[in-house]
């Protein structure tokens, strides 16, 4: 018989897309209906589509199609939208496809050059062009390619002249929205500034004080401001900076304000937790400031405690999993459990059979099996003694290697035996997807939290 695996509690799913994103899609998607066989609008929606699915090579393809380039060279608004997307997936871009996204923004970078040539003074154009540079900065930045900090400041500076505050000439014009991303240009543009990095992050602390004296209820500015603060508290205190601990102190106090305000905002809950996490790296860890965190069962009989907010995900209803995302490169570790009951007989992948109260045979089957998977392989360790969490002794065994596609996968797989009475012996599994990931405190806080149901 098959594995039994239980789930009984989905965490809150995550914010989704943000809302100006989605009004775009849905725009796109009225215009499709409205005229469904006009080319141009499906090409730039496919084209669109595979920059959110961070998918390099067919954007680099796609790019050099002339009937797109006619398309976008044709019309400002359509290449302002484009850039503008191919700069909030820049990061994800360079992650997912290195040897692609280069060429992807320098396409852009030529297109942008063209459209300013024909319509020098069109406002679309030369936001387009000021999204173009800023997504090419971010993926140097991302593959450590030289890159200074001018262009995060160029567009930084040409996005923030795009929202006009009120004055006794009339009220405000253009959408608050656009300081926020002049702040996260500047931001980013800190961290390549060497000495002149303390006056850029003034310049995107001051926009996020305009932002606050403004109360808007945009998800992502709520959402956005924190996460600054957080970046700024990050960088001060890998500097040692004098005054570290008092930015942490206010940042604690805008975000539980804010979380008060807004609490089920995710976006907010994920950057508390992000906080916390900062705050013990750095020594910083204030009395009372812990992990806003839920009870999860992935199995009948084991549970966990799972950071909220964006970062961790719980599998469909029925199923037994919860992963590990990064907003930049997508599911970073996954963590599975199965049980097996004692008194059942188990056939497995390989063909073999093995009853489910049989730690060692489950142990030593599972390594091979799941050690044939991958191409290459370094084992770390085969089966022997380990402990997981507050669970009871058991065996463990970890590798590394990669698949027939050279994907990496580690793997690390623990095999225990209730000690609740439930007569199951549960199985484990850890997955990650990148090589050399760096100590991760919430991952650590999980992987302690995991424990047998009392009962």
């Amino acid at each position: 018989m098959p594995p039994r695996s239980g789930h009984g509690y989905t965490s809150p799913p995550g914010a989704g897309r943000n809302r100006r994103l989605r009004t775009l899609h849905l725009a796109l998607a009225g215009a499709l209906f409205a005229a469904p066989q006009d080319p141009s609008a499906r090409e730039v929606a496919d084209f669109v589509n595979i920059l959110v699915a961070a998918d390099g090579e067919a954007a680099a393809r796609k790019l050099e199609s002339e009937s797109l380039r006619k398309i976008l060279t044709a019309d400002g608004r359509q290449m302002d939208w484009v850039c503008r997307e191919a700069s909030r997936k820049a990061p994800h871009l360079a992650l997912r496809t290195p040897a692609s996204a280069p060429r992807v923004t320098a396409g852009l970078l030529t297109l942008t050059a063209d459209l300013l040539a024909q319509s020098p003074g069109d406002a679309g154009c030369l936001r387009a062009r000021q999204f173009a540079l800023l997504a090419d900065a971010r993926v140097r930045r991302t593959l450590k390619m030289a890159v200074t900090s001018a262009p995060f400041v160029q567009a930084g500076e040409a996005i923030e002249s795009l929202y006009r505050p009120a004055s006794a000439d009339g009220p405000a014009a253009g959408d608050p929205i656009h300081l926020l991303w002049a702040a996260q240009a500047f931001s980013e543009g800190a961290a390549v500034a060497g000495d002149a990095a303390t006056a850029l992050w003034d310049r995107a602390l001051d926009l996020t004080i305009r932002l606050r004296e403004m109360e808007t209820e945009d998800p992502e500015i709520r959402g956005g401001i924190p996460r600054i603060l957080l970046d700024r508290v990050r960088w001060g205190g890998a500097r040692r900076e004098k005054g570290v601990e008092d930015r942490l102190i206010a940042l604690v106090e805008h975000l539980t304000t804010a979380r008060a305000k807004a609490p089920g905002d995710m976006a907010l809950a994920t950057v508390f937790n992000e906080t916390v996490s900062v705050a013990g790296s750095l020594g910083l860890r204030r009395r009372g400031l812990e992990y806003d965190a839920a009870r999860l069962f992935p199995s009948p009989g084991l549970e966990m405690r799972v950071p909220v907010g964006n970062r961790w995900r719980s599998a469909d209803p029925g199923e037994s999993s919860v992963s590990q995302v990064d907003p930049e490169r997508g599911r970073i570790r996954c963590i599975e459990v199965i049980g097996y009951d004692w008194d059942q007989n188990y056939d497995l992948p390989d063909g073999s059979r093995v009853k489910g109260d049989s730690l060692r045979d489950l142990a030593a089957r599972f390594f091979d099996i799941e050690r044939e998977r991958l191409k290459k392989v370094q084992v770390r360790r085969t089966p022997a003694q380990s402990r997981l969490g507050r669970c009871p002794m058991g065996l463990a065994f970890e590798f590394e290697g990669t698949d027939d596609r050279d994907s990496f996968l580690g793997r690390r797989e623990w095999f225990f035996k209730s000690g609740e009475g439930r007569r199951c012996t549960y199985r484990l599994a850890l997955s990650w997807f990148w090589k050399d990931e760096p100590p991760d405190p919430e991952f650590e806080f999980v992987m302690d939290s995991v424990q047998e149901r009392r009962g």
